[in-house]
């Protein structure tokens, strides 16, 4: 099921502003789909901004970068669909994943000289291009881009473990810069009706 940008924009919105208000004094909100991450970040601004909490983005995409490449035996560039989703698929869900018909495709190569931070930012890039260029894509292939026959469930396992690791990295110095004493406002009781 696919919600809108603005449909998701409001639910993480609401969703900050109520933990704030019990008394939250840190946010996270981690990267689960890389198209969220500029929803994610204009959430995150605004009650950093306006509140005395601090909303933080985690983006692990970029942040495992080094070491994710180190545990794919790709040598082209892997995205939806291919040898890391895929092998993170076999970590969590193995019954939905048919490795008896993963297919490699990768897009057509642009015929012009590469351009420095040519990458979406979400990706550590410097160019949003939100529609690949005609004739980048076989129809045949949409939503398919790597090598998913190269994944193991081993592979996701330890993917999985650099992001929780990384995350927590960051979790722990916040919290021995920000301190476990900071002030907390007390829950306030939860209105009946309409918001549970």
């Amino acid at each position: 099921m696919n919600l809108s940008h603005a449909t998701l924009k409001a639910v993480f919105e609401e969703v900050c502003a109520e933990l704030i208000e019990q008394g939250f004094r840190t946010v996270y909100l981690n990267l689960t789909n890389a198209e969220t991450d500029p929803i994610l970040q204009i959430v995150a601004k605004e009650p950093t901004e306006r509140t005395p909490a601090r909303v933080n983005t985690v983006n692990w995409l970029i942040g495992i970068r080094s070491s994710y490449r180190s545990l794919m035996r790709a040598t082209k560039p892997q995205s939806h669909g291919g040898e890391g989703e895929t092998a993170r698929m076999l970590a969590t869900a193995p019954r939905l994943v048919r490795m008896d018909r993963a297919r490699s495709y990768h897009p057509r190569p642009s015929a012009h000289p590469p351009i420095e931070a040519d990458a979406m930012p979400y990706l550590g890039g410097g160019i949003g291009r939100y529609r690949p260029p005609d004739g980048m894509f076989d129809d045949s292939f949409r939503g398919i881009w790597g090598d998913p026959g190269l994944a193991t469930r081993a592979q996701g396992e330890k993917v999985y473990a650099l992001i929780t690791d990384w995350i927590a990295q960051i979790v722990k110095r916040e919290w021995a810069e920000s301190g476990p004493a900071r002030a907390v406002a007390r829950p306030r009781e939860r209105r009946r009706g309409g918001k549970g």
